[in-house]
């Protein structure tokens, strides 16, 4: 939870900003991160181990993200790091200066130990073999971390209909399938317009909404057109203690999908037919569930 913002520099600057809980895309587009995405490169990174220290001198601004090259030693050889093809910044609250890392070359099949030849570059246990640098020293790294920064843009938003997790939701209302569906928590159980419910069929139904995962997340002026004359078929307002509320609006689809969005992003989302299919009949087993007898 300390880290506040992650920079990665290389065929377009992305920024992730945390906010609420959450990280946000502030660059090069305003929206929501995937969870998954965010987590995934903050386990990689602190998995990361340095495979070998590159001896020999380090050009003078080597600190820098985008400071002068290092050479391995009588090597002769570049190790990419010039210009970076990826730099890595990660903010910390109450830190002053980031942690930068700067990722160069891959290091030829040749040039290390017990690495796999197949695509011209060491592969090890842990993936590709590259030069890198941290705080001035240049090093060599063995990691899927490169390929994580290589994700353009689109690849980090989210695809998440919904924001919250299902252990924070305390209170959902649905309107567009039967009658309006009002549910709240209550310690372990669920209220159903005040009359205690079946917990198992509310959770099944929270993760049809939370788990659902779209298609194809639209921004910009392409967003407007999915939706523009459309009434949504099912609104879901969903609210948590902890976090704040969104209101989630589906729209009417085909096979190709269903157009939804949510008050929290300006995107649109296209859901998969089965993942609205699946919804509708969890929220019908709510609906026509027979309250609990009084204890």
């Amino acid at each position: 939870d300390r880290i506040e913002r992650i920079v990665v520099t290389g065929d377009e600057k992305i920024v992730l900003e945390r906010r609420d809980g959450r990280f946000w895309m502030t660059s090069p587009l305003a929206d929501l991160a995937e969870r998954e995405a965010v987590d995934e490169l903050l386990r990689q990174l602190e998995q990361l181990q340095v495979a070998s220290f590159v001896d020999g001198p380090i050009s003078a601004g080597a600190g820098s993200g985008h400071g002068a090259d290092s050479m391995p030693a009588d090597s002769g050889e570049p190790t990419g790091l010039a210009a970076p093809q990826r730099v890595l910044r990660i903010f910390e609250r109450g830190v002053g200066d980031p942690f930068e890392l700067a990722i160069g070359d891959l290091i030829a099949a040749d040039a290390a130990d017990d690495t796999d030849d197949t695509d011209g570059g060491a592969e090890g246990e842990l993936g590709e073999r590259r030069y890198a640098r941290v705080g001035g020293q240049t090093i060599e790294i063995e990691s899927q971390l490169f390929a994580t920064l290589e994700r353009p843009s689109s690849d980090w938003l989210s695809r998440a209909w919904s924001g919250l997790r299902v252990f924070q939701i305390d209170r959902l209302r649905i309107e567009g399938e039967g009658p309006p569906l009002e549910l709240s928590r209550s310690g372990s159980d669920w209220l159903r317009d005040g009359d205690r419910i079946e917990a198992v069929p509310v959770s099944d139904l929270l993760y049809a909404i939370t788990g659902a995962r779209a298609l194809q997340v639209v921004g910009g002026d392409g967003a407007g057109a999915l939706v523009e004359g459309l009434e949504p078929t099912l609104s879901i307002d969903l609210s948590s203690d902890d976090v704040g509320a969104e209101t989630l609006s589906l729209y009417p689809g085909d096979e190709s999908g269903h157009p939804a969005q949510t008050t929290v992003r300006e995107s649109v989302l296209l859901l998969p037919p089965e993942a609205v299919r699946e919804l509708l009949e969890r929220l019908r087993a709510v609906l026509t569930l027979d309250p609990l007898p009084s204890e």
